[in-house]
């Protein structure tokens, strides 16, 4: 697992990068449950968010625990569903930039062709 930091498997969120074989990457943010709910209470106390009524994030995914097996097989399955591309965002369309310059916090290692 790449990542630039660890994170809680129960209370954090972590953006994750998804590099396809024709080049192209997308990215979502995954929150655990227990994130969710902190970010409520903090809100509540801070008065974001109309005061922790709501919160949004764009390509927000939501799991269980925040381990790198349930990043996997989420992504896994979005890719055997046909539903990759709606619930994260196109970030490089087939990149000409060399892999190694692109920065990632965490690309899961899947080979959709196996699906």
């Amino acid at each position: 697992m790449v990542s630039p930091r660890p994170w809680d498997v129960a209370d954090d969120n972590v953006d994750v990068e998804v590099c396809l074989s024709d080049g192209s990457v997308y990215g979502a943010t995954f929150f655990t449950l227990g994130n969710l709910e902190s970010r409520f209470e903090k809100n509540s106390r801070t008065n974001e968010y109309a005061g922790g009524l709501y919160l949004w994030a764009a390509d927000m995914i939501v799991v269980r625990t925040l381990t790198q097996d349930a990043i996997e097989r989420t992504v896994r399955d979005l890719l055997s569903q046909g539903d990759l591309e709606s619930a994260f965002s196109l970030l490089t369309a087939q990149s000409s930039v060399a892999p190694e310059v692109v920065q990632r916090p965490y690309v899961p290692k899947v080979d959709e062709d196996s699906e």
